[in-house]
């Protein structure tokens, strides 16, 4: 049975989760995808701060799932994170941590003691070279040819390893590890970025040269396969954030608040950067070119649109600018190229109009991610969540490139061991204290037995009363547990729903309805906001105290809904509500 592993990507808006199988061989099954706002002061460019707030949302979005994954593995993306590609002599495995370690320096002309360098194979290539049966610098480039050559100086080819370099920042790994004590999760590994798109990818396409471009808040990754195999990735320090921000803050001022509002409804008029990012996934806020980025006049557009169409798709210029030039810099360096397929994933990847807007301006078809090849989706989850946002979790499990240093997982593994090592020397030596101590014992209770049998024989005449006795007490002891497994909270189903029918509105409506020992949960749908608030407000009255100790609710998004041959808006989300044990413990108590 394959091992579970939750594996997650923070991000600096959105955080997102997948429960799958960790690195099976054939078709890893995806089980549950999740995501959910950062609370602020999580991120800050690859290093992660202990959040109480982030927590708590985990612990409850794996109790509500049912999450059996028991480990953790995250995805990391980083400014300070540096790439570099290099070629060395062919060596076997052993030695190639040791020759890039050598030429640290060479690679990257930053303190080292700070950083721990990663590499990842990226095949071969053939490079000319001076070959010296003397020179201790032509041995090692080419350590096999200069043994069978004859000459002591001549111009040849030589096979080098095509290395990919990471530079990682040893804070960067570090707050990982003091992040993961605090999720109650196994930490199994640190992936790069770089590394998870690739894995989730790479089957989805054949041969020949293709293009994949990661949009995140902050940053967007290029990553160009040349017959499935990486053969350039590049980072672009601009994302989706300024668009998002712009949304989000005309949002905000057009909130409108009643001085007789209560808390409870001016905490639903608030919006966040989820509620941003929707809207740039259902309205065309990005233009199909800069040029046609103003509206105009007899353009039908909702008035946010018409207001921010212009600025929400000049912030793309730089990430549209710096695309082109790492695709110019690829085709540049190779002669005929011909790139088969452009592909779009991450976040900004699914905002109405981006991949046209890329298309037009680059001079490329741009598609958004339709399919992950090698895994499976259980119950057709694949069709209810976009791709593209999760494919970074995916690859991360499928197989993660670590990049947590060498003597960090040794020290792990040590003092794995070290516990088990103490509690075995401990068993020996409690085991020989018990024999010893058994020994002692086992003649004082072989006088003591035969006391026994003599009593026992004394008192043979009681053995049937005694048997009587304890039938009875039995059957006592099964009639009181049956009783306590047929009393539990679903018992009040029918009077909660009661309830629900006298203190909801007309138009509420429920579906999806699940009840535990824990909770009610279910889906609501009413045709206002204003209506919503009602809903929650009625929820956490004190004629629903009685039931509930507290509720919880998703945000609220827009719907449709069939009626016939007509389709009406109407207003959706979704509540989790917690029964009040305390009140079901005192009816019990007065019950007695």
């Amino acid at each position: 049975m394959a091992t579970r592993v939750l594996s997650v990507e923070i991000g600096q808006g959105v955080t997102h989760a997948v429960e799958m199988d960790y690195e099976k061989k054939s078709n890893p099954k995806i089980y549950n995808c999740f995501s959910f706002r950062t609370p602020d002061g999580v991120l800050a460019d690859g290093l992660v701060k202990r959040n109480n707030a982030f927590t708590n949302i985990l612990s409850m979005e794996l109790r509500r799932r049912r999450i059996q994954a028991q480990s953790i593995v995250y995805t990391v993306s980083s400014s300070r994170i540096a790439s570099r590609e290099v070629t060395i002599p062919m060596v076997k495995d052993r030695e190639i941590q040791k020759i890039i370690d050598a030429n640290a320096n060479e690679y990257f002309p930053v303190d080292m003691s700070q950083y721990h360098l990663i590499y990842q194979k990226l095949g071969t290539v053939n490079q000319r070279v001076e070959q010296s049966a003397k020179g201790e610098k032509g041995k090692q480039a080419n350590s096999k040819n200069a043994k069978n050559s004859k000459n002591a100086a001549v111009p040849g080819q030589a096979q080098m390893l095509r290395l990919n370099l990471l530079a990682v920042p040893n804070d960067v790994t570090k707050s990982y590890f003091d992040f993961s004590t605090s999720v109650r999760l196994a930490l199994r590994g640190i992936d790069y970025m770089g590394n998870s798109v690739y894995q989730s990818t790479k089957n989805s396409f054949g041969k020949g040269t293709n293009v994949i471009i990661k949009i995140d808040t902050t940053s967007t990754l290029v990553t160009i396969l040349e017959d499935r195999k990486v053969v350039l990735q590049r980072t672009i320090n601009t994302g989706i954030a300024n668009a998002t921000e712009i949304v989000l803050e005309e949002m905000l001022n057009r909130i409108e608040y009643d001085e007789n509002e209560t808390e409870e409804e001016r905490e639903e008029k608030k919006v966040d950067y989820l509620d941003a990012i929707a809207e740039l996934t259902e309205e065309q806020f990005v233009a199909p070119t800069f040029d046609t980025a103003p509206v105009d006049d007899n353009e039908v557009v909702t008035d946010l649109v018409r207001t921010l169409r212009e600025d929400v798709t000049n912030s793309f210029k730089h990430l549209v600018g710096n695309l082109g030039r790492v695709i110019d810099y690829y085709v540049s360096r190779h002669e005929n190229v011909e790139i088969n397929s452009f592909t779009a994933i991450g976040a900004g990847a699914d905002f109405v109009g981006m991949t046209e807007l890329l298309s037009n301006e680059l001079g490329m078809e741009i598609k958004p991610l339709t399919k992950i090849a090698g895994v499976s989706f259980e119950n057709g989850l694949d069709k209810k969540i976009k791709l593209g946002e999760y494919a970074a979790c995916i690859g991360a499990g499928i197989k993660t490139q670590n990049i947590v240093p060498l003597e960090e997982l040794q020290k792990d593994l040590k003092e794995s061991l070290m516990f088990p090592f103490i509690i075995a020397v401990g068993c020996v030596v409690l085991s020989m204290g018990l024999y010893i101590g058994g020994s002692i014992r086992l003649s004082v209770a072989q006088n003591t037995r035969d006391n026994l049998e003599t009593r026992k024989n004394k008192l043979q005449v009681y053995e049937d009363k005694k048997e009587t006795r304890d039938a009875v007490v039995a059957a006592a002891g099964s009639i009181e547990k049956f009783v306590n497994s047929s009393t539990n909270q679903n018992a009040k189903l029918t009077e909660t729903m009661a309830l629900l029918e006298r203190l909801m509105p007309a138009t509420f409506e429920a579906s999806n309805i699940t009840s535990t020992e824990e909770s009610l949960s279910m889906n609501v749908t009413v045709e206002s906001k204003a209506e919503a608030a009602k809903v929650l407000q009625q929820l956490r009255s004190n004629s629903a105290k009685k039931y509930f100790a507290s509720v919880q609710s998703s945000a609220i998004s827009e719907v449709e809904v069939a009626n016939g041959n007509t389709v009406e808006k109407q207003v959706g989300f979704s509540v989790v509500c917690y029964y009040n044990t305390e009140t079901e413990a005192g009816e019990a108590n007065t019950a007695e």
